[in-house]
């Protein structure tokens, strides 16, 4: 499948000596220690930890020197990792030029007899041992088992499937090869041959033989192709790893890609494509990449379909262009791959080597982005017009998108996301609190989306959209001139290092106690991301803000100051009289473009400042206090209930200290009841009024709490209204007060006219006219 948003920052490294080749990617040519490997692996000899830079530490490994007639391996630096990640990692460059990524769960396997980390290493390679094992984990099954904690802290909602013995092994191999590489006349190619690598294997022929070893096992198989790269993924239990990743790697050594097979899997293509043919977002992106220059990687149409890859393209033809394109692009030295399981790091290294070392490499390099300017990226019209586009979902949005240099390599600094950041506040000052005050809009994101489209090695697409109630399309110029004031703001402030340095601040504390994600998505993402980093920053390299550079910051407000940029208007509603007259080719999205009007170019020209929008202020809810106060107070024994610590006659207060998940948070439950609640249908609607306009009125004040890891929920239940607040324990008082302070002021800041927008919105939730 495509999938359309996948994390992706890229990277550079010059202080660990690292190359970068045409494939995009980097190669390690230094600071490696060659090691020869045996064919019976000796264990580790020991495993040290130093505490490195605040909020996250450094692995240092010392392995013992292994010997292998057939291969050899070369260790690379050990990933930076959160002080909360109790993982173990290894970085190894096998002898065919496969980067490995291996990491060690420290969690005892379950002693049930269906995992155990003896088993895996013996276990037939065939799989016949999986024989009774029935159901597979299907992605619904697998969002379904996101929702409990574990011992290491991690959130409800990231984990049920890490719990006890439903927390598998996965893997997940990354080739650097993409849409931006398949030939204009077959577009979808590699997208295709993601579909056609699954067809068997020499080693396994029958087709799907994979996914059905996959399935007997219990678990899951998937795989996605984007612009730059593929990414194929699995998960299963510790006991069936290896005889997985012998069916896997089988795939990668000698696929057999039959023409009988192309039928099916064109179909498979085509339904993929009518799943997403209404979906607006993917509609917009292809309707931008049909105004991308000619001749560029992005004029092209990624998700392929029936038309593309059939009519007027013979099978023989097409069957002879995959197995060239597998052939050239799907080479060892073009691919990463990330295992992680509840096993020994050395038991993983043996399989990673066993089963991946085989694959061949033909050491060509990729792509040759380096001759695409960012800036001839797309045509003139593309800045010069107005954008009027017919949605599918009833949806008002105001777009407005520059193109930036990519900004793959300025991982360190960041400046994209740091002015993504300001642009994209909700608080005090911020262009999202001018408009929800009018209620001309509710919401508005700012930045570049981690889609291959928006963000890949030759631009960077830096998007602003604002999404539009009614009364904001009607009000479509004074909006406009709102955004434009706003973003002219930038060009006079600086240098913006106090407001760099808080954001550092805040960024490192959430990796510092970052919960940890499920096997699979971990690496999924950490697949991709050993691509554009070098191995010390694999996993800190999307989640820290390393350094200040005011240069590279205002590298970004330049481009963001230049009346170069596209205006995109998705709604329902026609504006000013225009007819959607034209069509885009493949998802049919009616739109009509005009010229940029007068009244708006002079709009951004004659812009001046408006004093109800300013940067954001110092976050007064950045905690620095992260004492846990059960291991200050000796680690006394706890009793496994609640203790009542107060009681009145209209309040009663339970508590009970943390002593499991070891976490500088709190956790606080209010239920206010009252019996007017359910005393007529009235209250109820009441109430249910009251709700919305308290969380209206906190979300300008409050959002600088949510920046700062602290979150905050209010709703209506049976008995009355709940609120629930957590997060760093030093300001989450600061929270409560705010909340319970504006229950009981709301006539203070609500006016009569948002009043009555609420209500008339309020009615029409109940279909009242």
């Amino acid at each position: 499948m495509i999938i359309r948003r996948f994390s992706k920052f890229l990277v550079t490294k010059k202080s660990l000596e690292y190359s970068f080749d045409l494939t995009n990617c980097y190669t390690p040519v230094a600071q490696v220690k060659s090691l020869n490997i045996k064919s019976e692996y000796l264990l580790q000899r020991g495993t040290s930890t130093r505490f490195s830079r605040r909020g996250y530490f450094r692995n240092s490994f010392s392995t013992t020197d292994m010997v292998n007639s057939e291969s050899s391996v070369k260790y690379l630096e050990i990933p930076d990792k959160s002080e909360s990640d109790k993982k173990h990692y290894k970085t190894l460059l096998l002898s065919n030029g496969i980067r490995a990524l291996l990491v060690s769960d420290p969690t005892p396997v379950p002693h049930c007899g269906l995992t155990s980390s003896s088993s895996s290493s013996s276990y037939d390679s065939t799989g016949d041992s999986c024989a009774e094992e029935s159901s597979s984990t299907s992605s619904e099954d697998e969002e379904s088992m996101s929702t409990s904690t574990t011992d290491n802290g991690e959130s409800d909602s990231d984990l049920e499937s890490e719990e006890g013995d439903e927390k598998l092994a996965a893997c997940a191999l990354l080739v650097d090869v993409g849409s931006f590489t398949e030939p204009t006349e077959y577009q979808g190619l590699a997208h295709f041959l993601e579909h056609m690598i699954f067809m068997g294997s020499e080693k396994y022929p029958a087709e799907n033989a994979f996914d059905a070893h996959i399935k007997k096992c219990g678990g899951f198989d998937n795989a996605h192709t984007e612009f730059e790269e593929t990414c194929f993924y699995f998960e299963v239990s510790e006991e069936h790893l290896d005889s997985s990743m012998d069916y896997f790697s089988a795939l990668l050594k000698a696929p057999l890609m039959k023409k009988e097979a192309m039928t099916r899997e064109r179909d498979s293509v085509e339904s993929e494509f009518q799943q997403i043919v209404h979906d607006d977002e993917v509609r917009r992106d292809q309707l931008v990449a049909a105004y991308a220059t000619p001749g560029y990687p992005h004029a092209t149409f990624p998700w392929g379909n029936l038309k593309t890859l059939k009519d007027g393209i013979s099978d023989d033809d097409l069957h002879a262009m995959l197995h060239e394109f597998q052939k050239r692009h799907y080479s060892a030295h073009r691919m990463c791959v990330c295992v992680q399981a509840r096993l020994p790091i050395d038991e993983l290294e043996q399989m990673v080597v066993k089963h991946f070392s085989g694959i061949p490499s033909n050491d060509l390099p990729g792509l040759d982005l380096s001759p695409y300017n960012y800036r001839d990226a797309f045509r003139k019209e593309f800045f010069e017009q107005v954008f009027f586009v017919k949605p599918v979902e009833n949806i008002c949005k105001l777009e407005l998108t520059w193109v930036l240099p990519s900004m793959i390599k300025q991982y360190k600094t960041k400046p994209d996301q740091f002015i993504s950041h300001l642009i994209g506040y909700e608080g005090e000052g911020s262009l999202c609190a001018y408009l929800r005050k009018r209620l001309w809009a509710l919401e508005l994101t700012a930045g570049i989306d981690e889609s291959g489209f928006e963000s890949n090695s030759i631009y960077s697409s830096f998007v602003i959209g604002i999404f539009l109630t009614d009364r904001g399309f009607q009000h479509l110029d004074e909006v406009l001139a709102a955004s434009f004031a706003f973003i002219k703001l930038f060009a006079g402030c600086g240098p913006f290092k106090d407001a760099f340095t808080e954001l550092q601040k805040i960024e490192a504390t959430n990796f510092r106690f970052e919960s940890q994600r499920p096997a699979l998505d971990n690496v999924e993402k950490l697949a991709v991301k050993m691509k554009y980093y070098p191995p010390k920053d694999i996993l800190t390299g999307t989640e820290l803000y390393y350094e200040y550079n005011e240069d590279h910051i205002q590298d970004v407000v330049k481009h963001l100051n230049e009346f170069r940029f596209n205006i995109m208007i998705t709604s329902q509603h026609k504006y000013e009289g225009i007819t959607y007259d034209k069509k885009e080719k493949w998802f049919s999205t009616e739109y009509t473009t005009v010229k940029m009007p007068q009244k708006w170019r002079e709009l951004w020209e004659n812009s001046k400042p408006m004093p109800e929008l300013f940067l954001p202020k110092p976050n007064r809810f950045i905690s620095n206090d992260f004492r846990l106060h059960w291991e200050e107070n000796g680690k006394p024994e706890l009793p496994t209930a609640p203790k009542k610590i107060l009681q009145t006659d209209i309040c009663e207060l339970w508590f009970r200290q943390d002593d499991k998940f070891l976490l500088p948070e709190a956790y606080m439950y209010f239920y206010f009841i009252s019996p007017l609640l359910r005393k007529d249908p009235k209250n109820d609607a009441l109430c249910a009024l009251y709700e919305r306009l308290v969380k209206f009125r906190l979300s300008e004040e409050l959002y600088p709490a949510t920046v700062a890891g602290l979150s905050y929920q209010f709703y209506t239940a049976e008995k009355g209204i709940i609120l629930k607040v957590n997060g760093y324990n030093e300001k989450l008082h600061l929270l409560v007060g705010i909340i319970t302070k504006a229950m009981v002021s709301m006539r203070e800041h609500i006016t009569e006219d948002q009043f009555n927008i609420f209500k008339t919105d309020q009615k029409k939730s109940y279909s009242i006219r």
